[in-house]
């Protein structure tokens, strides 16, 4: 599944482990259980090691340095088993003029 967002990956990720606890894990496993019958909010905070478990592919902007989001972006990083970190990838992105702050780079 793709996700567009950090907010994305943190409900997706939030509403699997919602119907792990709810549902049976065979309805869950077998594709049976609706995600859009679940409501609620969350306080899930992903950071590294983090084992996703809907989540194949994310897109998202350049965060801020010390957020977060950017904990989250490295835990993704880590489970795909990136050959660089995200320090690194925005090391990259300095060094070629990326745009921070700006969709689209």
């Amino acid at each position: 599944m793709v996700a567009v967002g950090t907010t994305v990956v943190r409900t997706l990720e939030s509403e699997t482990k919602l119907v792990k606890s709810v549902k049976s894990v065979e309805s869950v496993e077998s594709g049976k259980t609706d995600l859009t019958d679940l409501t609620g909010s969350t306080d899930l905070f992903v950071f590294p090691p983090y084992d996703f478990n809907m989540i194949d592919i994310m897109i998202t902007n350049s965060h801020l340095s010390k957020s977060s989001l950017m904990i989250l972006v490295e835990a993704f990083l880590q489970f795909k088993k990136s050959k660089k970190s995200l320090v690194e990838l925005y090391d990259m992105a300095i060094k070629t003029n990326f745009r921070f702050y700006s969709f689209g780079d």
